[in-house]
C-alpha cells in the first residue's frame, strides 16, 4: 500500500471510530436511563473465614469435605486450595505460602482435586491434590495459568500459551491448535460442541480441528445457557469502548457472528440467577465495573446489583444449595450471598422439594410460597435428565394459586407416574402461570429413587423404649442403614443421627428383610413427638433418605400404653396397587407364645388377617398357622378372591391383623387389633 493511500485509510478509520464512539456514548446514555437499581436486595458475607480474593469455586462430591463439598481457589499470597474439612473449620493447602490458586476442579471419581497455581513464579503450574494425604503432585510447570475445568468430554487446562486436555485426569496432552494462544476459558453445549476463548478469538470445534472468529478484544469468559433455547454468551473486553456481553451466533461448526447484549466495562464472568427474571444473566466485572443483571436480548435492559458491597473485582459465581433464589459471588473481598432479587417474579419460594414416598410408591412434591402476585396457578414438569426442553407436564389440571397474597401457602402434589427402579434419577420444574397468561419456570429439583424398596416403617413404645421396625421387599447394593431422630420437629434438616455404627444391610437381595432398632438413649418427656428417618448407604457411598418419617408420641402414663399391643407388626401389602395378587406380611417383635388359629386353649392366642371391602364387609380372612416362624417375616398372599373363591371387583380394600386370647379365668386378655391398612386392586 502506498504511503498516501495508507494515510487516507488511517484518516477514514479514525473518522469512523469517532462516529462509533459518539454512537456508543449515545446508546450507553439511553441504556443507563433505562436501567434501574434493584431494591430490597439482601446480601451477606457467606463465609467470614474467607476474606481474601476468591478466584474460583465449585461443588464437589468428595468425602471429607464439608459445606456441600465446596472447594475454593484463594488467590494471592497466603492463598491456595481451600475447603471446610468440618463445619466451621476452613483449611487452606498450598505448595508455597506466597503462591495463590487461580482455579480448582474436582475429580469426584478419584477423590482428588486439580489445582492451577500461579503468580508469575517458577512454581506456577497444574497440580493434583490428594484429599486423603493432603499432598500435592506436580503435573506440569506452566507459567501464569488461567483455569482448570471439568467438562463432559474431559479436563481442560488453559494458560497464556496453550491448552492441555485429559480424558480422565491421568494423561495430559497439548491441543496443538492453541499453541502460543492465550486460552482463558472453555465451555461445552449439550451436544458436545466445544467453544474455546483464545486471546482475541472465540473458537468452535469443527470435526478434528477448530474454526475461529476474531473478536478484536480479549474473550474473558464463555457461558452456555440451556433454557429456553441453548445459547452461548461471551464476555469481551479490556477497558475499551466495545467491552460487553455478546451472544455467539453459530451454525454447522462455524461462528457466523456476534450479537451485542449490552456494554459493560471490564466484563469478567457470566452466570444466571435461577428464579429471578426469566432467562436473565448476571455479569461480574473487574476494576470496579460492578455487578449487573442483563436481559439476554439485543441491547437488553440492565439492572445494577450489590452496590452496597465493598469490592472491586468479581471472579466467579455459584448457586448455594437452598431453594430460595440466590447467587454466590466470589470477589476480591470474599464470598457474598445475594437473595431477594425478585422484583418481577410473581412468587417467592422458600421451599421447593421432592422426595420418594417408599410406602406408597410415589413422589411427593412440596413447595411453599411466601407471597404471590397475580398467580393463576402452577404446572409441574418432569424429565429423567436435566433438560427442561424435553420435560413432560405431569399434572392434568392447573394447580390453583392464590392470586395476590402476602400470606405463606403450602402446596403438595403426588406424582404417581414413576415406575420405581432403584437409583434412577428424575428432575422436576415448577411453572408459575400468571393472570396475564405469562409464566415463569423455576427449578429444577432432583429426585433419586432409593436403593431399597421399603414396605413398612413404624416406631412403637415397647418396654418404655421407642423401638423402630422396618421391612424391605428388596435391596440393591445396600451396605447398611443410619437412623436420624428429631424431637418435636418434623423437619429432617434438624435431625441427628442416633446410631454409632452402621446397621448392616443385605447387599443385593429380592427377599423381604425385617429390621428392629431400639432407641435406648433418647431423652424425651411425656407428650414429646419423636420423628425418625431412615438412610441407606449403597456400595458407591451414595445415601438415600426415606419418606415419610415414622413418628411416636411419648405416652404420659402407663394407662395409655398396652405393652403387648405390638408383639406383631403388620406390614403394608406389596405390591400396592396390584392387579393379580399381593403379599401381606407380618413379623413378631418378641419371642411370644405360639399363636393358635382356631379352637385355642386357655391362655393362648388366635391370630387372623381379615380383608374388608370399603363398606367394612368381611370378604376374606386368613387364619395364621400355629407354628409360624417368629424369627422371620411371615406372609399371606391374597389373589383378589373372596371366601367363595370368586374374584372381587376393582377398588379399595382394607385389611387388619387381630389377636385374641383367653385368660385361665375365662376373661379376654391381651386382645389386639392392628391399625387398618389400605390396598388397591386394579384390573
Amino acid at each position: 500500500m502506498k504511503r498516501q493511500n495508507l494515510n487516507a485509510y488511517l484518516s477514514e478509520r479514525c473518522r469512523q471510530l469517532c462516529i462509533l464512539k459518539m454512537e456508543i456514548l449515545f446508546l450507553l446514555a439511553v441504556t443507563l436511563l433505562l436501567s434501574t437499581q434493584l431494591s430490597a436486595e439482601d446480601w451477606m458475607q457467606l463465609y467470614p473465614e474467607i476474606d481474601g480474593p476468591v478466584a474460583d469455586m465449585e461443588f464437589s462430591e468428595i468425602p471429607g469435605i464439608s459445606e456441600y463439598g465446596l472447594i475454593f481457589a484463594i488467590a494471592d499470597s497466603g492463598g491456595g486450595l481451600g475447603y471446610f474439612d468440618s463445619p466451621g473449620n476452613f483449611s487452606i493447602f498450598s505448595i508455597a505460602t506466597n503462591l495463590g490458586a487461580v482455579s480448582v476442579s474436582a475429580d469426584n471419581a478419584n477423590n482428588r482435586i486439580f489445582c492451577a497455581f500461579g503468580c508469575g513464579s517458577y512454581s506456577d503450574g497444574l497440580y493434583e491434590f490428594d484429599v486423603n494425604s493432603h499432598e500435592f503432585e506436580l503435573i506440569e510447570w506452566i507459567y501464569n495459568p488461567n483455569f482448570i475445568k471439568k467438562l463432559s468430554s474431559g479436563f481442560y487446562f488453559g494458560w497464556g500459551n496453550g491448552l492441555l486436555y485429559s480424558t480422565d485426569g491421568d494423561i495430559w496432552t497439548d491441543v496443538d491448535y492453541f499453541n502460543d494462544k492465550d486460552v482463558r476459558d472453555v465451555a461445552e453445549t449439550s451436544d458436545g460442541t466445544l467453544f474455546v476463548a483464545a486471546g482475541n478469538e472465540i473458537c468452535i470445534a469443527n470435526d478434528t480441528t477448530f474454526s475461529s472468529f476474531d473478536t478484536y478484544l480479549p474473550v474473558n469468559d464463555i457461558y452456555v445457557r440451556h433454557y429456553p433455547t441453548e445459547e452461548v454468551y461471551i464476555a469481551i473486553g479490556d477497558g475499551s469502548w466495545s467491552d460487553g456481553i455478546y451472544r455467539v451466533e453459530y451454525e454447522d461448526g462455524e461462528i457466523t457472528g456476534l450479537t451485542l447484549i449490552n456494554w459493560f466495562i471490564y466484563p469478567n464472568k457470566i452466570y444466571e440467577y435461577d428464579g429471578l427474571y426469566e432467562d436473565w444473566l448476571v455479569v461480574g466485572c473487574l476494576y470496579s465495573g460492578g455487578l449487573w443483571l442483563v436481559e439476554p436480548v439485543e441491547m437488553g435492559e440492565i439492572h445494577q446489583i450489590g452496590t452496597e458491597l465493598d469490592f472491586e473485582d468479581v471472579y466467579c459465581f455459584e448457586t448455594y444449595p437452598m431453594y430460595c433464589p440466590n447467587i454466590m459471588v466470589g470477589m476480591d473481598t470474599g464470598i457474598y450471598l445475594g437473595t431477594n432479587l425478585l422484583l418481577t417474579l410473581p412468587v417467592y419460594l422458600s421451599v421447593f422439594e421432592v422426595y420418594w414416598n417408599s410406602l406408597d410408591d410415589l413422589a411427593n412434591i412440596h413447595w411453599r410460597t411466601e407471597y404471590e402476585t397475580d398467580v393463576l396457578g402452577f404446572n409441574i414438569y418432569r424429565n429423567d435428565e436435566n433438560d427442561f426442553t424435553t420435560a413432560v407436564l405431569i399434572n392434568f389440571n392447573l394447580i390453583p394459586g392464590h392470586g395476590t397474597t402476602t400470606e405463606p401457602h403450602d402446596y403438595y402434589y403426588e406424582d404417581e407416574g414413576i415406575v420405581p427402579n432403584p437409583m434412577d434419577e428424575y428432575y422436576y420444574w415448577l411453572e408459575v402461570v400468571n393472570l396475564g397468561g405469562t409464566s415463569n419456570i423455576l427449578g429444577p429439583i432432583n429426585l433419586v429413587i432409593p436403593n431399597c424398596v421399603l414396605s413398612t416403617f413404624v416406631v412403637e413404645y415397647l418396654d418404655n423404649i421407642p423401638t423402630l421396625f422396618w421391612v424391605t421387599q428388596s435391596e440393591t447394593d445396600n451396605i447398611g442403614w443410619n437412623i436420624y431422630r428429631s424431637i418435636n420437629d418434623s423437619s429432617f434438616a434438624n435431625a441427628e443421627m442416633i446410631n454409632i455404627d452402621l446397621i448392616p444391610g443385605q447387599g443385593t437381595t429380592s427377599e423381604p428383610t425385617n429390621y428392629i432398632y431400639p432407641d435406648e438413649d433418647v431423652e424425651a418427656n411425656p407428650g414429646d413427638v419423636l420423628w425418625y428417618w431412615l438412610e441407606s448407604i449403597d456400595l458407591g457411598g451414595s445415601s438415600y433418605i426415606y419418606y415419610p418419617p415414622a413418628s411416636l408420641v411419648i405416652p404420659s402414663g402407663v394407662e395409655e400404653w398396652h405393652p403387648h399391643a405390638k408383639d406383631i407388626v403388620l406390614s403394608q401389602n406389596y405390591p400396592n396397587p396390584f392387579s393379580g395378587s399381593t403379599t401381606i406380611s407380618f413379623f413378631s417383635t418378641k419371642n411370644t407364645p405360639v399363636l393358635r388359629s382356631s379352637a385355642t386353649a386357655k391362655g393362648e392366642k388366635s391370630t387372623k388377617i381379615k380383608i374388608y371391602n370399603i363398606k367394612r364387609q368381611l370378604i376374606k380372612q386368613f387364619i395364621i398357622h400355629p407354628d409360624y416362624n417368629r424369627e422371620k417375616i411371615n406372609e399371606v398372599m391374597w389373589d383378589g378372591k373372596n371366601e367363595s373363591g370368586k374374584p372381587v371387583s376393582s377398588g379399595i380394600y382394607l385389611y387388619q391383623l387381630s389377636t385374641k386370647g383367653e385368660s385361665s379365668s375365662g376373661g379376654n386378655s391381651n386382645n389386639y387389633k392392628s391399625e387398618i391398612k389400605k390396598m388397591i386392586l386394579i384390573k
